[in-house]
């Protein structure tokens, strides 16, 4: 009995891994456009997986191009395809591949832009709390600005908030 049960099992996982060969091989014949169509009605949840499988070693070249970095672009990627199931919908899309060079395209260059616009500060001795610099009493504050310019930026920093004067000062 249990031999007949390990085989009726063993033969079902079988014909479900068959079955879920052949739909990946039948989704590999429908046009992009077909699957971009069920994806909008909702009639195939699996449209938008199945057409970005297709796609998805063309977006991750794109990104590493961009990123440089294997794991920056395979985050990328993955962000990729969550723009795709909002977006998509809203879009009339002929051309699917290279529509989504372009979204891809323009998710890096995003990145890159957020990733310029990061301000870094070295924690060098000089900027660190307890620098010399940092103590204003040490009047080790001598820059030797000429005193025309010295003016216009007391003038510019009067202009400021007052809680942002105070942290300029």
């Amino acid at each position: 009995w249990m031999k007949r049960s390990r085989k009726r099992s063993r033969k079902k996982h079988q014909n479900n891994h068959f079955n879920s060969r052949i739909a990946i091989l039948a989704s590999l014949q429908v046009p992009d456009k077909t699957l971009i169509e069920r994806f909008r009605t909702g009639s195939d949840r699996d449209a938008l997986g199945t057409l970005f499988l297709r796609y998805m070693e063309l977006v991750y070249g794109v990104c590493l191009k961009y990123l440089g970095q294997p794991e920056a672009a395979q985050d990328a990627v993955m962000d990729i395809y969550e723009h795709l199931n909002r977006k998509l919908p809203g879009h009339e899309v002929d051309n699917f591949s290279g529509w989504l060079y372009m979204v891809s395209k323009n998710h890096c260059l995003q990145l890159l832009r957020k990733k310029s616009n990061l301000l870094t500060v070295s924690l060098d001795d000089p900027v660190m709390q307890n620098g010399r610099e940092a103590h204003q009493e040490d009047d080790l504050f001598d820059f030797n600005v000429p005193e025309d310019i010295a003016d216009q930026l007391h003038h510019c920093i009067e202009q400021l908030p007052d809680k942002q004067q105070v942290c300029i000062r």
